[in-house]
């Protein structure tokens, strides 16, 4: 860290000599705007030259560590590796493994409109240091005509003279809230909340500026615009929690520093707050919570428009009153993201998740056509692909529920369960293997092969089939839960709102275990409401396989009531599982194993038999059996825990889409059991309030939907 400080310093002494020299109008920074009319947007040959200092150094002493500058051309999602007990042993090796893990984020001129008027003193040179987590590890804030700090080892130093000396925070007295905010009119909602608080609102310049006078102790607060992008959050999310400060987005949730597949991937759309240290972060978020931080919500979770990936697909539809009103015979339909990127001044209806296209462009209308082609682009290079063919069932199987089975695996490779805790010290990542299967390397491969040929014999198999497959590793003092969810695409459904989902989705237990697999009988496109009258449960048996429809919710709970229902095993240690989604005639946008992966898992093993297992125990509830006062399963929605890293994990939130059903009657008598809930009993999603009420569907939920921009 402290080459790098060093190395800051070479490129402020840059940026100090065009200050010294900008001539009149500032003709020698040779200012242009990179978004024409956007001011905020524009570069000078200062930040150039800098970054130009900044990278060729730090390429020179660390040639194998990843970067990525503000002022870059273009966007290539990096590759990390992930450090492990299994990474290289010589020293060469290990140190450029190390390097390869490590990803540095630059804004070599923080503040250059400020730079541009004159106010020199908001101007910072940004190095974000974090690892393939996402994770911040360290940080620089140099400032040219100011103080300096340095994140590294969980602790902040700052710079006096070329001397690194601990920092020691002035404590103000407490008294009113200070808020140091962008003068976003976006961002004006927040600071009416917090004004009401009784805080007092500076508008002030510069991402670092902001976050240095929060450090100093000038501010308790600072409020972003939602268009700061992750080279501005990098280095001075590092300094401010390493001093005991949060940096969150406006919902509370940590800042996400992981590469995206993407260069629109690299903006904080939902937002940017910071908090000093000892202040309630927590309190800060419920005190700005308003109806307007919707639009920061839907920005995030669809950036981009469906037009360019399909002309009609199932998605969340709206229509324009303003811009296509049906009253004058307008019949146009918008995708989430146009809604409210390009529709933002308009009002906008939401119709509901219908199988429609958007023709925002066709208006001549659409803002974000060409980051959503480049989306496009990035989803097919990744090697996703929509499906275009109807899947037929196979024979016989005419109801969700009839593709549910159960079987006992023959031949299993002993060493999947060590493959499956040996990978994930190094990724959480899915994988996937198209099909043929041209001789699989390794035993994860080689099972995911056999599970996407046993299911897929009455099925006619085009271009894009193969098996998605991970792994799931749950130790013991840990969560274990995965919480209710869809299997899709995720990358079509983060950027685009779009639900691509698997042919078959499968389950295949290598330890004992007492959480079960659930299965409820309601698809991602089923109406939130619909009531579900049925059920499978699966209780872990080593080398135990389920098979079920792809589209159908499920999840494994740690829920005591369902672990009593049924008299298991003893547990392992940890709770292991390799799961295999089958994909016929599309993918999802993920890629194979790397052969640092293969490194860790076990050699192929080609002989496994599927034998049928058809007991199953049917337990109907109703009136005669009803019993307990009713269980609550979490969608993951409501707090995700699909690993263990985190404190948060597994906690959830209060309140949420949650999905209830009634109590289990007396005890399972076999591994496999049917639900049936008889009307007026049946299971059913619902959402929760904070304080654990459920709201009425016609009532407040509907009138929410309604209002939805």
């Amino acid at each position: 860290m402290q080459f790098l400080n060093f190395t800051s310093l070479k490129a402020c002494s840059t940026i100090l000599n065009y200050h010294s020299n900008r001539g009149n109008a500032n003709s020698n920074l040779k200012s242009v705007q990179k978004i024409e009319g956007d001011e905020r947007s524009v570069v000078t040959q200062a930040d150039v030259d800098a970054q130009k200092i900044l990278v060729e150094s730090i390429n020179e002493k660390y040639p194998h560590i990843n970067i990525i500058a503000e002022e870059d051309t273009g966007y290539k999602r990096p590759t990390l590796a992930s450090p492990t007990l299994a990474s290289p042993t010589d020293s060469s090796s290990s140190t450029v493994y190390f390097q390869s893990s490590l990803l540095i984020y630059i804004d070599p001129l923080d503040g250059t409109l400020e730079y541009t008027l004159g106010n020199i003193s908001n101007v910072l040179c940004l190095i974000g240091v974090t690892s393939s987590d996402g994770t911040v590890i360290g940080g620089v804030m140099r400032a040219p005509f100011g103080r300096s700090f340095i994140a590294y080892g969980g602790n902040l130093y700052e710079d006096i003279d070329g001397m690194i000396v601990d920092y020691h925070r002035e404590e103000k007295e407490e008294g009113r809230l200070r808020v140091c905010a962008s003068g976003s009119e976006r961002v004006r909602p927040i600071l009416d909340r917090l004004r009401e608080g009784g805080a007092e609102i500076d508008i002030v310049g510069g991402a670092g500026n902001k976050i240095s006078r929060v450090i100093q102790g000038t501010y308790d607060i600072a409020v972003f615009n939602d268009r700061t992008s992750l080279w501005d959050t990098a280095a001075t999310e590092g300094c401010l929690r390493s001093l005991g400060g949060t940096m969150t987005d406006f919902y509370g949730s940590p800042l996400s520093m992981v590469p995206p597949v993407n260069v629109d991937g690299l903006v904080n759309f939902r937002g940017v707050i910071a908090t000093r240290p000892g202040l309630d972060h927590e309190a800060i978020m419920e005190m700005i919570q308003c109806p307007e931080l919707d639009a920061f919500k839907s920005c995030n979770s669809s950036p981009f428009c469906t037009g360019v990936m399909t002309s009609e697909y199932l998605q969340p539809t709206y229509i324009c009153m303003t811009c296509s009103p049906p009253s004058k015979g307008g019949n146009n339909c918008f995708c989430p993201a146009c809604a409210v990127k390009c529709h933002s001044e308009c009002e906008v209806m939401y119709v509901g998740n219908v199988e429609s296209g958007c023709d925002c462009h066709l208006l001549g209308c659409c803002k974000i056509r060409e980051g959503s082609e480049r989306a496009k682009r990035d989803f097919t290079s990744l090697g996703g692909a929509l499906a275009n063919v109807c899947i037929p069932c196979p024979p016989g199987e005419i109801s969700n529920f009839d593709s549910f089975k159960s079987y006992g695996i023959k031949n299993l490779p002993q060493t999947l369960a060590d493959s499956c805790k040996n990978l994930v010290k190094k990724t959480k990542e899915t994988f996937f293997l198209p099909y043929p299967f041209d001789d699989p390397k390794t035993d994860m491969e080689a099972f995911a092969a056999s599970v996407f040929l046993q299911h897929t014999q009455n099925l006619p198999i085009g271009p894009g089939s193969g098996a998605e497959f991970w792994c799931q590793v749950k130790h013991k003092g840990s969560p274990m839960s995965i919480d209710l969810h869809y299997d899709k695409d995720e990358y079509l459904s983060e950027n685009f709102t779009l639900g691509s989902f698997p042919v078959f989705s499968t389950v295949t237990y290598l330890t004992k275990s007492k959480q079960p697999t659930i299965v409820f009988d309601h698809k991602y496109e089923d109406p939130e409401d619909q009531v579900i009258q049925d059920a499978r449960v699966s209780y872990p048996k080593v080398n135990k396989h389920v098979v079920f429809n792809g589209k159908l919710l499920h999840g494994a709970v740690d829920d005591e009531e369902f672990k009593g229902f049924h008299q298991g095993e003893e547990e392992d240690d940890c709770r292991v599982t390799f799961l295999v989604n089958v994909w016929i005639n599309s993918r999802p946008a993920i890629e194979g194993l790397t052969a640092s992966d293969r490194d860790l898992i076990g050699p192929a093993v080609t002989t496994t038999e599927f034998v049928k297992d058809t007991s199953s125990h049917v337990v109907k509830i109703g009136e005669e059996n009803l019993a307990g006062e009713g269980i609550t399963l979490p969608f993951v929605g409501a707090g995700e825990t699909w690993d263990e890293e985190g404190e948060e994990e597994g906690e959830g939130e209060e309140g949420g889409l949650v999905l209830a059903m009634p109590s289990l009657p007396g005890k399972a008598e076999s591994d496999n059991v049917v639900i049936k809930f008889e009307e007026g009993y049946e299971a059913r999603l619902v959402y929760m309030g904070e304080e654990g009420e459920e709201y009425e569907y016609e009532d407040e939920m509907m009138a929410d939907i309604e209002e939805e921009p």
